[in-house]
């Protein structure tokens, strides 16, 4: 078991995060910068307005060796920013976006849109999943109308969130 220590200082208080693993070794499951993936995903991009929520997952994501790279944005603009900024760098751009619904200025609704907008080079390349705490049927289903959309996982991630992207990912590329 890992224990991610936080201080959310949103509610001014630390928070401890058992994370369960499935390997006898926990010191064995940790990756190193200099460590590929074991997965077809090789850069992550996560948005999301809370900075817990984006360490956190940043830290699972690398964890579970999900991603060779990850980068987290705080709002829907910061993201569209970084992606029209590399858009002529393939191997800059992610190949999966943990995208949450309930953000503050731009939600999760209105980055799809404008991301669906961006060129070719950006959304052929790049896949979004919903990563929210919203359960509501009809944003679930409002969101997954658009094509760039391939699933909807609800808050936290989890091991096996990540296993099922990654075999739904594997099997897009191929």
């Amino acid at each position: 078991m890992l224990i991610i220590v936080i201080y959310d200082y949103k509610i001014k208080r630390i928070i401890k995060l058992p994370i369960y693993m499935n390997t006898a070794s926990s010191q064995d499951n940790i990756r190193t910068n200099n460590t590929s993936a074991k997965t077809a995903v090789e850069n992550v991009l996560i948005v999301d307005d809370s900075p817990t929520d984006n360490f956190i997952n940043e830290r699972l994501i690398r964890y579970y060796k999900f991603s060779n790279k990850v980068v987290s944005k705080t709002s829907g603009f910061e993201a569209l920013s970084y992606l029209r900024d590399n858009q002529d760098s393939l191997d800059n751009l992610p190949d999966i976006i943990f995208l949450d619904i309930n953000m503050p200025v731009m939600n999760g609704f209105g980055f799809v849109g404008e991301f669906e907008k961006l060129p070719e080079s950006i959304t052929n390349k790049t896949k979004i999943v919903i990563l929210s705490s919203s359960e509501n049927p009809r944003d679930i289903a409002k969101i997954q109308n658009h094509e760039s959309v391939i699933h909807y996982i609800s808050k936290p991630l989890s091991e096996e969130s990540l296993a099922k992207v990654d075999s739904m990912i594997t099997s897009f590329y191929q």
